[in-house]
């Protein structure tokens, strides 16, 4: 899981991101919480 500059996250479409915060799955298998500063 890579995060973008900008408090953005690369998500598949699977899993889009919920509001400002999201918590999705990593490829690995583990988890991983992303806040949105937008």
């Amino acid at each position: 899981a890579a995060l973008a500059a900008g408090g953005e996250v690369a998500a598949p479409p699977s899993s889009p991101p919920t509001g400002r915060e999201a918590t999705l799955r990593d490829p690995d298998g583990g988890m991983f919480t992303v806040v949105s500063d937008r």
